[in-house]
């Protein structure tokens, strides 16, 4: 069996090493595969989601500007680094539905295109789709993490609450 490396990103990881914000983790492919198809069977079962930024790339069913395709759980086609680089990368306050108006943090974000059938749209930027919600299902293009508000998780938490009962 061979083992390949996955470089996994973490956030503010000083704590973990000082010289980076990358952690290697080592893989063998075949348990890795079997792991995401299950992840993605659960998801199609009702586990709740909430994903940001890459995550929605990850669950969106199509992708504008990549032939790669991730879960594709999500309705939505998107397009990958849709404001640009890391210098395209901006804040800014916007309303979010069933929230009001959030901070939102946008880096090498992506935007939502277009929607399917049943995806409610959850928060738009200056006419760009940036937050939507599908059953069992919320994603944003930005990173709700950093803004130090947790209304989205709060609403994240309602969807878990929801789907045990």
């Amino acid at each position: 069996m061979e083992t390949k490396a996955l470089y996994i990103h973490i956030p503010f990881c000083d704590h973990i090493c000082s010289y980076c914000d990358f952690a290697k983790v080592y893989y063998r492919e075949e348990f890795v595969l079997k792991y995401l198809e299950r992840l993605k069977e659960k998801i199609e079962e009702g586990l709740p989601v909430l994903a940001t930024c890459a995550g929605l790339i990850l669950l969106a069913q199509n992708v504008s500007n990549d032939e790669k395709r991730g879960f594709a759980t999500l309705p939505v086609t998107v397009k990958r680094n849709a404001y640009g680089r890391q210098l395209g990368s901006f804040y800014y306050e916007g309303g979010i539905k069933g929230i009001g108006t959030y901070p939102m943090e946008f880096i090498r974000a992506p935007y939502i295109e277009s929607v399917g059938d049943d995806v409610e749209i959850l928060a738009e930027v200056e006419e760009k789709i940036v937050g939507v919600a599908y059953k069992n299902q919320l994603a944003f293009s930005f990173h709700p993490e950093l803004t130090g508000n947790d209304k989205i998780h709060e609403k994240f938490l309602e969807l878990i609450k929801v789907s045990n009962n």
